[in-house]
């Protein structure tokens, strides 16, 4: 049975990240996309010089049109949002949309650092998301910054991998998932979760020394796709692991690679390959 999502995130001009790289996967995954976009980007913030639209205001009006139409959906995700209105937004459209899965990105930093331009308070804001959720996927940066650790964002015990888990939990998500963990006992790379019936897993992965935009963005969205097929929790991070990893692998020597990771020749293959 085809579901309906509803992805809100920006809109990015040139570089394959947040709804140009989410709407083609989820879509080969045979569910029907929609899009609320947080802002128009002119390019991906890589190349230093950009340009950000605030789309607030068409925000507002599309969800009172959506509202008197008794649009609902099945799916809803969240990543980049722009300010505390947003915020307040995507919290009563939760409200309404009771059935909904709803799965929350932060996007608030990465390595150890809030990302250029982003309000410190925005992670009390966050914090208020996640209490709303049915599951939110951090990175190791993100949960250290929701949980009150700011110094844990680069590496952490298994001990504090744990009790970040938990403190996640009890900002009130029902689940939550945590990538680009790195563990100080063996120096390796994991994606960490807990499911909503308790299970913990731990995954390991071989990182990939190149820094591409919007690997974030295909991992949220593979792993949405895969819990609308139900798939566990767990079954669902394996498979976005290595959609990410198989990307990378056939991107990591374009020769900008600030454009992201073309999806739809990944995408293209894979539907020639089952043909």
């Amino acid at each position: 049975m085809e579901k309906e999502i509803l992805l809100v995130n920006d809109l990015c001009g040139v570089g394959k990240v947040a709804l140009s790289v989410m709407i083609p996967l989820l879509s080969a995954q045979g569910h029907i996309v929609h899009n609320l976009p947080t802002a128009l980007v002119s390019n991906t913030l890589d190349y230093g010089i950009f340009d950000i639209h605030d789309t607030t205001d068409f925000m507002v009006k599309t969800l009172d049109a959506w509202q008197a139409l008794n649009f609902h959906f099945d799916c809803i995700c969240t990543g980049f949002l722009v300010s505390e209105k947003q915020v307040d937004l995507i919290k009563r459209l939760f409200a309404s949309q009771t059935e909904a899965i709803k799965i929350v990105d932060p996007i608030l930093g990465d390595e150890g650092h809030l990302y250029p331009g982003v309000d410190p308070a925005a992670v009390e804001l966050r914090r208020q998301l996640a209490s709303c959720a049915d599951l939110i996927v951090p990175n190791l940066t993100e949960a250290a910054l929701l949980c009150g650790h700011p110094n844990w964002g680069v590496e952490v015990t298994k001990a504090q991998k744990e009790q970040l888990l938990d403190e996640l939990l009890e900002l009130g998500c029902g689940a939550a998932v945590m990538t680009s963990v790195v563990l100080k006992e063996d120096g390796g790379h994991y994606v960490c979760g807990r499911d909503h019936q308790g299970v913990r897993f731990d995954l390991p992965y071989e990182m990939i020394d190149v820094r591409i935009p919007g690997t974030g963005d295909v991992f949220s969205a593979v792993l949405a796709g895969e819990l609308l097929h139900q798939k566990t929790l767990e079954q669902a991070c394996q498979k976005a692991m290595h959609e990410v990893e198989q990307l990378i692998q056939a991107n990591q020597n374009n020769a900008d690679l600030f454009r992201g990771l073309r999806v739809e020749a990944a995408i293209a293959e894979s539907q020639a390959a089952k043909a």
